[in-house]
């Protein structure tokens, strides 16, 4: 679904509703990083299934959102600020709650860390959470979706520092439409 709405975002003009999606998904780039780094791939066995986990991750991760921003279409500095993570990170609750929840638990497929507690997810090993994982993984979740936010705007920041000046004239564009 990240790479489908990735692509989505690469292919159509900027709306309203475009950024909408945008903020949902840029502040959620750690979700993918998270699944490259507790990779849970033991199960793939084809090669080429091993090569789509990891080329997937690294699109969702880094490749779409920089592309994104480098295109200036989305004036992302504003979307690195903490309070515009944590809305974003809410629709994604909801997204992963009201959707991502009854797929897995139909198909059996554990499709993100919160969903079902599982054992290489260090939170909840290290603080023994239990039955309270659920609860304290929004928040360690959500703490990831700033970090994973900021880090994406540090990478475009270092390999593409006048980027920003476009954005900036892009958000006040916005601003006083």
């Amino acid at each position: 679904v990240y790479t489908l709405c990735w692509g989505y975002l690469l292919v159509t003009k900027y709306s309203n509703f475009n950024q909408l999606v945008f903020l949902f998904w840029f502040a959620n780039v750690s979700s993918p990083m998270i699944g490259m780094v507790f990779a849970e791939n033991d199960e793939l066995e084809l090669v080429i299934e091993i090569y789509s986990y990891w080329i997937q991750h690294v699109i969702a991760s880094f490749i779409a959102p920089l592309a994104l921003i480098f295109s200036g279409r989305y004036a992302h500095k504003t979307y690195v600020n903490p309070l515009t993570v944590i809305l974003g990170y809410q629709f994604f609750t909801i997204y992963m709650r009201f959707f991502l929840t009854p797929m897995s638990n139909w198909t059996w497929a554990n499709l993100n860390h919160t969903l079902w507690g599982i054992d290489n997810d260090p939170w909840r090993t290290t603080f023994n959470l239990k039955e309270y994982y659920y609860f304290w993984a929004e928040f360690y979740l959500c703490l990831g979706a700033i970090t994973g936010a900021s880090l994406v705007s540090g990478i475009a920041y270092l390999l593409y520092p006048s980027i920003f000046k476009v954005n900036e004239e892009l958000a006040v564009k916005v601003k006083t439409k």
